[in-house]
């Protein structure tokens, strides 16, 4: 490896060793012929690299040789002799006009030769016979006839020639002496040696402004940071200030929610005592009492006055908006939180679907006082169309009947037109078809091919969203038989049951996770509603129905596992239940709301209809 001295300026940058066949790149930096082989085949484009020294791009392979170094090298290896007696010993002098190198002995030969007296002659040290101008001869040689000299420059072929070459290959050119020519291409590089020191002395003026630019950013820097510190220091004051503000304010406003509270609950307390003395009566008097005291308490409970229930309970609980610098600290509002004491739903109608060996699967109404039941076998023909779907009144009398095929979902849509799912075994494939009643003109079946849907709905825009046996949620453009997007399915465990809201959120039901996830009609997830975190279950949630009642702008949730009814807020902040044990209940299996009517079915094949009431 190459050490340090006069080797310095004969090693290359890349490998550290002597220069191997020195090559010069277009930005004058040189290294090993090998070296620069190995960064065109590193490079990324062939035959482009970036100098490793300067990154300056180069776009080329071939690449001329460096004279300087070459002939350093060259002159390293030659030892030196003298010219007259080729002794290797007390080579001292030079002889300028002659262009030798002389021994001791021989520069005093060439001094008593009468034609040499007057040639100029150089004394050399030891030190000064290591360098290369001590060695380097002035005259070159040419390379076809060795021993002559080249002594002129050919204008046409612009290389030096001898007084051979002048006669034969270059014979007829114009030429010139070759010293003129030395002496203008000597001046013409020292001009433009000049040129480059004055470009280096710009770039260092340039290099003295940037460093200065950067004194003053360094300044700028501490000026900056004092300034930060005490707009620190006072918004911190002020931020302390607005807190022990704020925190007197939430002190004050959690007080008289307090009051009212305890005011309430001692209203509740006494209604409770009302009601249980109330009750204790009729027990008494339905136990103990005779047949005329049971007609006097009937008459009595029916014209007597109901006891005074209060409507709702509002508190407002304080909460802290986020500070924002400059613009406001912080601000103290009240969330209202409405806790409704009366019954939310009041109870109108109930009848049974009675069809042997088959059971409910979905409820879609037409209207709050129509809906259409549609029904599903363990054991159907496949193809086979028989009445599978009726269409009931809110009152349980029957409307109508369609024959289709047995269907676990099915949706309407606001022209009246029913979707429904159809296998076709000549295709050996299912899909989704437009129910068209038989005396329509020019009627036709729509068909969209998917899978067997297990919940449907329908957007806004006529879009229908289908969860289908494979669990998997895609929305679909029906008319134009193309679908548009296919839902996370990383945020589904068992999905069973999809509905949409006014603004097109889907809400689906995922009893395998307990837990309701909303998602926009894009596909993204939006949130997930876990029940148990809300409300004190006795068992883990199963929510295994949704719809989404519009007018109260609720979800509504079927939970078979707890027998209850709840809704939760479209914001997914806030639940509760509806309908529990206490309607008589039994493992509620599908709901659907219109207006405020809720149409709720349960493991009986028994459908009940309640009215919402508004809080």
């Amino acid at each position: 490896m190459a050490t340090s001295g006069a080797e310095d300026e004969l090693t290359c940058a890349l490998c550290l060793e002597i220069y191997s066949d020195p090559r010069l790149l277009s930005c004058y930096h040189t290294f090993c012929q090998t070296c620069i082989e190995q960064l065109i085949n590193k490079g990324e484009e062939k035959g482009k690299f970036n100098c490793p020294l300067c990154r300056s791009t180069i776009k080329s392979t071939e690449f001329p040789s460096n004279i300087y170094i070459q002939t350093r090298l060259s002159f390293n290896k030659e030892i030196i002799k003298c010219d007259l007696c080729e002794s290797e010993e007390n080579i001292t002098v030079k002889c300028i006009d002659c262009d030798q190198l002389l021994c001791i002995i021989c520069s005093a030969v060439h001094q008593k030769i009468k034609l040499c007296k007057d040639h100029k002659v150089i004394q050399y040290t030891q030190t000064d016979t290591e360098s290369p101008s001590f060695k380097i001869k002035k005259n070159s040689f040419c390379i076809k006839h060795t021993e002559e000299t080249l002594r002129f420059h050919c204008i046409q072929c612009e290389v030096p020639v001898c007084r051979d070459c002048k006669h034969t290959s270059h014979e007829g050119h114009k030429t010139e002496d070759l010293d003129d020519r030395v002496q203008i291409a000597s001046e013409w590089i020292r001009s433009y040696s000049k040129g480059i020191d004055l470009e280096v002395c710009s770039f260092s003026n340039k290099v003295q402004s940037v460093l200065n630019l950067k004194n003053d950013l360094d300044k700028n820097i501490v000026n900056v940071q004092q300034s930060l510190t005490i707009f620190e220091e006072q918004m911190c004051k002020k931020v302390k200030e607005e807190c022990a503000k704020t925190w007197s304010e939430i002190n004050k406003l959690t007080d008289n929610q307090a009051s009212l509270i305890k005011e309430k609950k001692v209203e509740i307390d006494a209604l409770i005592s009302k009601i249980t003395s109330k009750r204790r009566y009729i027990d008494s008097v339905v136990s103990s009492g005779t047949d005329s005291d049971i007609i006097f308490c009937k008459k009595q409970l029916s014209e007597g006055p109901e006891i005074c229930t209060p409507n709702e309970l509002i508190i407002t609980i304080p909460t802290f908006l986020a500070v924002i610098p400059n613009i406001k600290v912080g601000q103290t509002v009240g969330k209202r939180i409405s806790l409704t004491l009366e019954p939310k739903v009041k109870f109108k109608h109930t009848f049974y679907v009675n069809m042997m060996n088959k059971s409910v699967s979905s409820i879609c109404l037409i209207n709050k006082d129509e809906a259409l039941i549609s029904l599903r076998s363990d054991a159907w023909n496949q193809g086979s169309r028989v009445k599978n779907v009726f269409a009931y009144y809110s009152s349980g009398m029957e409307k109508e009947v369609y024959f289709m095929p047995p269907q676990m979902d099915l949706i309407t849509d606001e022209k009246g037109r029913i979707y429904f799912y159809e296998d076709r075994l000549e295709k050996l494939e299912g899909g989704l078809i437009v129910y068209l009643k038989p005396d329509e003109e020019n009627k036709t079946e729509h068909i969209y091919l998917c899978k067997r849907p297990i919940s449907m709905d329908i957007l806004s825009n006529g879009d229908i969203i289908i969860l289908d046996i494979d669990k998997k949620l895609s929305r679909i453009d029906f008319d134009k038989k193309t679908k548009i997007c296919t839902f996370d399915e990383g945020h589904l465990t068992s999905p069973i049951s999809v509905a949409s809201s006014r603004d097109n959120k889907l809400w689906v039901a995922d009893p395998g996770s307990g837990k309701v996830v909303v998602f926009n009609t894009n596909g993204e997830m939006l949130f997930k509603f876990d029940v148990c975190q809300i409300l004190k279950l006795s068992k883990k949630s199963k929510p295994n129905s949704i719809c989404f009642c519009e007018i109260f702008n609720v979800a509504i949730v079927a939970d078979s596992m707890n027998n209850c009814i709840f809704a939760i807020s479209e914001d997914g902040c806030f639940g509760e239940i509806v309908l529990s044990e206490s309607f008589d209940l039994e493992s509620p299996s599908c709901v659907a709301c219109k207006d405020n009517l809720l149409w709720v079915c349960d493991k009986r094949s028994r459908i009940r209809i309640f009215e919402m009431l508004k809080p």
